[in-house]
């Protein structure tokens, strides 16, 4: 809305944006049965917003001015302190700078606070966690968190729990660790942290969260720039979150005579394996 004196000189200007149209945030809802014969609703949350960054544990001290108190949740320990009436505080402490006896970088560490994660290498960084961590510290001090607090304190450690190998209750509920399971080595790095299931069983994840991180035109509106704009679909024809990926298998006729089956192996090395492709023998 602009005001004009004389056709040249402008005296007003007002800037009044409307974004009632635009939406950046989508829900959709639907619903399974588990297999006990119990409902069990599932959500996938999608939104238009910014990812956390991975700001890594200072290794020096010079690092650790720099850095100060920033650097990701992800790379800090937890402790959780349980109140007479069962609700929780959160605090967290430095865990892979050097400690000792009892100091890091000349600072006393509070003998109360546990350490409960391990020292976690720099891969270990997801973006989910460090949003239900800063979660946990805005539920832990009263203050005003995310729009995602919530259903990330509610789902998040039914799919990625770095330490507890407790079994959990509930339908299509999630028991094992990656490293557990499949050990360290393969695709463990970027699997690490999630309970097995998440990768073997995606068909039972009952809940998601995916953001459109984007520098284009779009980013303008995402969520943490104009606000929470939600679109939420209700269907009961959906049934699942992902679907479980079904690979393809080639299979070889094994020769009989063992030169052959040399040039078969050699085959197989050269074009198959270097892939990843699974392959069998008949």
């Amino acid at each position: 809305m602009n005001e004009f004196v004389d056709a040249e000189l402008v005296t007003n200007i007002a800037f009044s944006p409307n974004y009632s149209n635009i939406k950046n945030d989508f829900v959709y809802w639907g619903s399974r049965q588990a297999d006990n014969k119990t409902e069990v609703l599932v959500r996938y949350h999608l939104a238009i917003d910014k990812k956390p960054e991975d700001i890594p544990l200072p290794e020096t001290e010079a690092e650790a001015k720099v850095i100060g108190d920033n650097f990701s949740l992800c790379h800090k320990s937890i402790s959780e302190v349980w109140s007479a009436d069962k609700k929780h505080l959160i605090r967290y402490q430095l865990s892979s700078i050097p400690v000792n006896e009892g100091e890091v970088f000349g600072k006393e560490i509070a003998p109360s606070l546990n350490t409960v994660f391990p020292n976690h290498p720099e891969y270990w960084f997801n973006w989910r966690e460090e949003l239900y961590r800063r979660a946990l510290m805005a539920y832990g001090s009263s203050t005003d968190g995310s729009y995602y607090d919530e259903e990330l304190m509610a789902e998040w450690r039914n799919l990625y729990d770095p330490t507890s190998t407790i079994e959990l209750e509930g339908p299509d509920s999630f028991e094992q660790k990656w490293e557990d399971k499949y050990g360290t080595g393969g695709d463990a790095p970027i699997w690490q942290g999630y309970r097995v299931e998440v990768y073997t069983n995606p068909e039972k994840i009952r809940y998601w969260l995916d953001f459109i991180d984007t520098t284009s035109e779009l980013g303008k509106y995402s969520v943490s720039r104009i606000g929470r704009r939600t679109v939420v679909t209700e269907d009961s024809k959906v049934n699942e979150v992902y679907a479980r990926e079904i690979n393809d298998i080639v299979f070889i006729e094994a020769p009989v005579d063992e030169k052959e089956w040399e040039k078969t192996m050699d085959r197989v090395k050269r074009e198959y394996i270097p892939i990843g492709q699974t392959y069998a023998f008949v």
